[in-house]
């Protein structure tokens, strides 16, 4: 009896061990979870940081920077062409060129600091140029602000309709319902409106990059009031080097 009795407090002391162990590894698989959670948490919020951040002075580069893709490129040159860098701009008072840029691998970056909080979008495929013309209502001619409606008016269902001071015309400008949302209005504004290119500041204007949009050729005002209303139309180069038509009223 007294065998046995030792056997089962044997017995128990394992089992009561196994248990301790089960609970140990249990903790230490809670533990590492907790940490890879942690270490993901931080990654994306360092990830929203970097692509929202507002470029501070430890981050800035002035000088250009040789941002070869190829495969002995080490990592310093790596780190150096993925900080923001100061661009010169057009002209002085320039909106729509950015002030920053960055490459991100085989991506160049421009900084929207028109968006609160700044933000990073791609110059290669226009997401940059786009967002500022048709967000921002950024003129790529003049680098201003489109001009805004001389005067409003309700058009149809919710919409807003505005008076053009180029074509004498009201078009449709925003929805009512979505409130500081004048992309029609832009849209109508980039393809009608006519200003005046400042002139560059410097002649050696750096190019933002070698597939995107760099001069903008435009007539300014006085040739096009020179061309009588039959006219066909005047053309400009756009975005990837399209020609659009934009006829005279």
């Amino acid at each position: 009896q007294q065998q046995q009795q030792q056997q089962q407090q044997q017995q128990q002391q394992q089992q009561q061990q196994q248990q301790q162990q089960q609970q140990q590894q249990q903790q230490q698989q809670q533990q590492q979870q907790q940490q890879q959670q942690q270490q993901h948490q931080q990654q994306h919020q360092h990830q929203q940081h970097q692509d929202y951040m507002i470029p501070s002075d430890s981050m800035l580069h002035y000088e250009d920077i040789n941002t070869s893709t190829t495969s002995s490129i080490n990592d310093n040159n790596q780190l150096l062409a993925t900080m923001p860098r100061r661009q010169k701009l057009r002209y002085d008072g320039d909106n729509y060129t950015p002030k920053w840029v960055r490459f991100t691998g085989h991506l160049k970056e421009g900084y929207c600091d028109s968006c609160q909080p700044g933000k990073w979008l791609q110059l290669k495929n226009s997401a940059y140029w786009y967002h500022k013309q048709f967000y921002h209502g950024i003129s790529s001619v003049s680098g201003k602000s489109f001009m805004k409606p001389l005067e409003q008016r309700m058009g149809k269902g919710d919409m807003i309709e505005g008076l053009c001071h180029q074509c004498h015309r009201f078009v449709s400008a925003c929805n009512g319902k979505k409130k500081n949302n004048y992309m029609l209005w832009y849209r109508h504004a980039h393809k009608c409106h006519l200003y005046d290119k400042p002139k560059a500041t410097s002649k050696n204007v750096r190019k933002l990059s070698n597939d995107t949009i760099t001069p903008i050729t435009t007539t300014t005002t006085d040739t096009a009031l020179s061309l009588s209303p039959s006219s066909s139309s005047l053309t400009l180069y756009h975005h990837h080097h399209h020609q659009q038509q934009y006829h005279l009223n």
